[in-house]
């Protein structure tokens, strides 16, 4: 059962508006989790509003990775960050000339760095 104060909205707003809030309550928490953010204690605004500000970047920017991909799930997401965290970039240096070296890249670090946009500053 669900207690509201707004009799304007229908029911099925008011349902939609609740369970929005859980997703975003479980984002934050995968965020939390994910950036090792420790609990909020410091009651000072400042500290307070840099950590929802961190979390409301990192939201937004896994929101726009979720939509490039074109993954159903924030699983998805995770398995794809951690296919791009295998490339090993290497920088050689000849006596002060540098030359940087991209590891040899698997089919699906492929798809994903294509899917983002990315292939024509990598390559």
């Amino acid at each position: 059962m669900l207690f509201t104060t707004n009799f304007e909205k229908s029911a099925s707003k008011i349902i939609s508006t609740y369970f929005g809030k859980d997703v975003i309550e479980k984002i934050f928490d995968c965020f939390k989790n994910w950036l090792d953010l420790q609990p909020v204690r410091h009651f000072e605004e400042g500290n307070i509003d840099v950590y929802i500000f961190i979390c409301y970047l990192a939201y937004l920017v896994l929101a726009l990775y979720k939509h490039h991909l074109g993954v159903a799930g924030w699983e998805g997401v995770e398995d794809s960050l951690d296919e791009l965290g295998r490339i090993r970039k290497t920088t050689l240096d000849f006596g002060g000339e540098k030359c940087d070296k991209i590891s040899v890249l698997t089919k699906e670090q492929k798809e994903i760095i294509e899917k983002l946009e990315f292939a024509d500053a990598l390559f």
